[in-house]
């Protein structure tokens, strides 16, 4: 995805990179492979919390609300937003 798709990305846009870098991830789980992949996954799902964030409502066609993508964990541990779980 280029710098300009990235800006005009839809919440759909950036769900599906999120999922392929996810699928790919997992396929390759070596070190240059999957953490790699993971934490670029990371960064369309922190993109959709801001966007979120800046326009106050749910993405659309997702019924989550803004709290709860708030609160959902993050992908690498110690990186988790909010208190930590035991």
């Amino acid at each position: 995805m280029t710098f300009e798709e990235f800006e005009k990305a839809t919440p759909d846009d950036l769900r599906v990179e999120a999922k392929q870098c996810f699928d790919r991830g997992n396929e390759n789980p070596s070190w240059g492979g999957g953490p790699t992949l993971l934490v670029q996954a990371q960064f369309y799902m922190q993109e959709l919390d801001r966007r979120e964030e800046q326009t106050g409502a749910a993405v659309c066609g997702s019924s989550r609300t803004v709290n709860q993508a708030r609160n959902r964990p993050s992908f690498l541990p110690g990186l988790r937003r909010g208190r930590l779980r035991r």
